[in-house]
């Protein structure tokens, strides 16, 4: 069980690490956005709008691959087969957050 669980922990940090980083990608880019000339503000808050959505759909990705992990772990697959099967559900889960 305490291998199970430090190996949980660890898909989680790097899931949550992985999110912050997208965050600050995304905060980048809307930042980029407020400082055009004329219309920068405008295009500012519909970036920050929609990024602040992304980041949060990329948040629940992010803990539903770990949720995901860990059910498999504890279904008796492997460390590998659990992070396959979670990968599989990430990936679409990803692509939805960004098809809107």
């Amino acid at each position: 069980y305490m291998k199970q669980q430090a190996a949980i922990e660890r898909v989680d940090e790097k899931a949550q690490g992985l999110k912050g980083r997208f965050d600050e990608l995304i905060d980048k880019a809307t930042g980029f956005t407020s400082n055009i000339p004329i219309l920068g503000s405008t295009f500012g808050k519909v970036a920050t709008k929609m990024g602040d959505s992304l980041k949060n759909k990329v948040g629940k990705a992010a803990q539903q691959f770990t949720s995901r992990y860990a059910a498999g772990l504890r279904s008796g697959m492997s460390s590998m087969k659990a992070l396959g099967a979670a990968g599989a559900k990430a990936g679409s889960t990803m692509l939805s957050a960004f098809m809107g």
